[in-house]
């Protein structure tokens, strides 16, 4: 039996990939929630220093066209301090119409340490928001309520279920990491699309992955592959929910 197949293009410009990007409505109950993460050849999600140093220019470009297209853009605590996330919230972004959107909101996951900003560039124009576990050391609430509208939930480090009740009524929701938050999302079946630029890079080494924690199988559809020079951008539809 014939199945559908992803479109592939080749492009030239960056600003082709995905260049008519259109997320659909989100299902009932809850947002839809998109990741974007980038990769090395053999899934390492960082350089060996440890910061997002495999992400191109062009990676950098998809991102801002794929944040335009949401309301919440959600990060954990250390992927937030390692890859500045704020300071790309700054301004508004541009639709793949060319008009303007307003820059989405940046909301925090917060662990057991402190979440004051490394940078005042690294606060958004809007208002964050700090998702804190109950059971946190206190010192993580209070450094957020400085610069954040902090939400309460329950546990010592936010649930993938709270953490999109906390973020209200919205529709797209994009996921940029850490490893154990989307290892979270995935296990609870909440990852409907994920965006993958994969780097053509080999490190090795004992660097966090995209995802980490225990084995999962989530299986995935692609539903359109870009090369650009020697990356690959791909979009694809999370197909089954590990059991």
């Amino acid at each position: 039996m014939a199945r559908d197949l992803p479109a592939l293009y080749r492009v030239d410009d960056p600003s082709d990939i995905h260049r008519e990007l259109a997320l659909p409505d989100p299902p009932a109950g809850r947002p839809y929630v998109i990741v974007n993460v980038v990769s090395s050849l053999d899934g390492r999600a960082t350089a060996h220093d440890g910061s997002a140093a495999i992400a191109s220019r062009a990676d950098r470009a998809v991102m801002r066209r794929i944040r335009s297209q949401v309301d919440i853009v959600l990060c954990g605590a250390g992927t937030w301090r390692r890859e500045r996330v704020g300071a790309g919230l700054v301004t508004p972004s541009i639709g793949h119409d060319g008009a303007p959107r307003r820059a989405p909101r940046l909301a925090v996951a917060a662990g057991t340490q402190p979440l004051t900003p490394l940078d005042p560039r690294d606060t958004p124009s809007a208002r964050p928001l700090a998702i804190v576990g109950a059971d946190a050391p206190p010192s993580v609430r209070a450094s957020a309520e400085a610069w954040a509208d902090v939400a309460v939930v329950p546990g010592a480090f936010p649930d993938p279920d709270d953490i999109l009740r906390a973020v209200g009524e919205v529709r797209h929701v994009l996921l940029e990491g850490g490893p154990r938050l989307l290892h979270a999302f995935l296990v609870r079946g909440l990852v409907d699309e994920m965006f993958v630029t994969i780097a053509p890079r080999i490190l090795a080494g004992d660097g966090p992955r995209i995802a980490a924690g225990l084995p999962i199988d989530t299986r995935l559809v692609a539903r359109a592959v870009y090369l650009y020079q020697s990356e690959l951008y791909a979009r694809y539809r999370v197909e089954t929910v590990p059991v």
